[in-house]
């Protein structure tokens, strides 16, 4: 299975509405090995992400605030891929994807007052 990311708003009702990319390869967050391996990993630790590494037990869902934040960690990790590729074993261009994804999708969230959920 795939980890996947998507940006959503919320309807009348609080349901989720997701927001189609344009590239439905845009949606790809990792392997579900990922979940541990890399979002995780002592990497994350050590560089001080919070929301990421949660993923390593449940799924993300990150609103209001916790967008920009998942945005920003996304951005700390991909300044910082050497780390991720040592751990992993992954090439650092599998990698980068992986977290522009996150990016993208943290940034169309917050174009629209939105969410992002990595599952």
């Amino acid at each position: 299975m795939s980890l996947l990311v998507n940006a959503y708003t919320r309807g009348p009702d609080g349901s989720m509405m997701f927001i189609e990319p344009e590239n439905h390869a845009q949606e790809l967050a990792g392997f579900e090995s990922y979940r541990r391996k890399l979002y995780g990993s002592q990497a994350s630790r050590v560089l001080g992400l919070q929301l990421l590494p949660t993923l390593n037990g449940r799924d993300l869902y990150a609103e209001g605030v916790d967008v920009e934040r998942l945005r920003a960690e996304a951005e700390l990790a991909l300044a910082n891929i050497k780390l991720f590729e040592v751990e992993t074993g992954a090439t650092s261009d599998s990698l980068r994807s992986r977290f522009e994804n996150i990016i993208a999708a943290a940034r169309q969230a917050s174009a629209v007052g939105g969410g992002v959920v990595i599952w």
